[in-house]
């Protein structure tokens, strides 16, 4: 029988482009993620401030979006 690890070729990491991982470059992708995640979390928090609670349970379009009129209306009109 032949060694699985037999085919696979020793090297560097390489992202889905082609381009190869170095250190700086996976560092620069892990600050991107936080960045992102930080931004997610400030959104929530604008939303909880502004007191929005998304609903999932409308029985029809029409109700979804006079729910949606409805609190765009009261956060412009304080």
């Amino acid at each position: 029988m032949s060694d699985p690890y037999e085919r696979v070729n020793g090297g560097r990491l390489a992202f889905k482009g082609g381009d190869l991982a170095t250190r700086k470059s996976i560092e620069k992708k892990k600050k991107k993620k936080k960045k992102n995640q930080k931004k997610n979390k400030e959104k929530l928090e604008g939303a909880k401030k502004f007191c929005y609670i998304p609903k999932s349970n409308f029985e029809s379009v029409a109700e979804a979006l006079e729910d949606r009129v409805k609190k765009k209306a009261d956060r412009y009109c304080k």
